[in-house]
């Protein structure tokens, strides 16, 4: 089973947000039209701006206002707000493209399945279905910095450490791989998942590393020596993406049914010091995609086929 024809995620600073102001709404309070189906979204670093990518297009928002900002006609894979991951016509090469400058930055001579972009913009993971191996390359100039041994089916999910000084690989194969970024060390493999782990993040302080897959569960490991801390049950679906919010104290797990992506499924919102499920949230469909605002103000969410990007405001309601 394979999650999506992309996996993606990127690490994201700290920033204030209480845990108890998180709304009791159970629909979204906002919801922003892509017209094609939503491959990637990102918010700015000032979170005033939302960007979607399609293999259609790209659009950007404003987030406050829901408003249009920008339509770019062709699509691909977001690795940031500004950063895009362009397939070429005969989907074999992948071009770059700073969309801010609207520049072809360089060309990568491979199918991109799975990217992940290091949280300083500095480093560029990718992976492919066919090839047993992950890239380092370097994010601004495309040179590759190194090949790692990887498992079979490329990544079902990239995960850069907050400092850049790690990434992880969990592919299809049920196996997550731990690399040093400065000289390709290999740190741990793990083997004792009882299925795919499709969704990885690093908690904001880069302590723990925060894993969900097939077996519904949320494994979390302490992120210096990859043991096993505690495990959270209860989301009661496959896991297919997960986030944290800037501030570290809530969890959210976006679920999948494994019989058909078009089922309904499940947004949950954990409590993650206390491991405890503080708010469940039907979806359409199996959710592809969670990404907090860096000011921890807003939770976007896409969905398998979706044509719209969801928002959730973690705001306190203003008096």
């Amino acid at each position: 089973m394979k999650k999506a024809l992309f996996v993606f995620c990127v690490a994201t600073g700290a920033a204030s947000l209480c845990a108890a102001t998180l709304c009791a709404a159970t629909t979204p309070d906002r919801t922003l039209l892509a017209d094609a189906p939503v491959e990637s979204v990102f918010f700015s670093p000032d979170s005033k701006t939302i960007a979607a990518s399609s293999n259609k297009h790209v659009r950007t928002w404003e987030v406050s206002s829901g408003k249009v900002l920008g339509d770019r006609p062709t699509g691909g894979l977001l690795l940031s707000a500004n950063l895009l991951a362009e397939r070429s016509a005969d989907r074999k090469a992948t071009f770059i493209w700073d969309l801010a400058a609207d520049r072809r930055m360089y060309s990568i001579n491979q199918p991109v399945s799975g990217a992940a972009l290091s949280s300083d913009g500095k480093q560029l993971a990718i992976s492919s279905e066919k090839e047993r191996r992950l890239s380092l390359l370097d994010a601004e100039t495309g040179t590759t910095r190194r090949q790692l041994a990887d498992g079979v089916g490329g990544a079902a999910s990239l995960a850069f450490s907050p400092d850049g000084s790690t990434v992880v690989s969990a592919n299809e194969d049920n196996d997550v791989r731990v690399w040093r970024t400065n000289s390709g060390e290999l740190v741990r493999r793990m083997e004792d998942f009882t299925g795919a782990m499709f969704a990885a993040a690093f908690t904001p302080d880069g302590r723990q590393l925060l894993m969900g897959g097939l077996d519904e569960t949320v494994y979390i490991f302490d992120a210096t020596t990859y043991t096993l801390q505690r495990k959270l049950t209860g989301h009661g679906e496959t896991i297919l993406a997960l986030a944290i919010s800037p501030d570290g104290r809530t969890l959210v797990t976006g679920g999948f049914d494994v019989f058909t992506e078009k089922n309904p499924v499940h947004l949950v919102f954990w409590d993650l010091a206390a491991g405890v499920v503080s708010r469940r949230v039907d979806a359409p469909h199996a959710i592809t995609a969670l990404t907090f605002a860096p000011d921890g103000h807003w939770l976007a969410m896409t969905t398998a086929g979706g044509k719209e990007i969801s928002l959730f405001s973690l705001s306190a309601p203003r008096p």
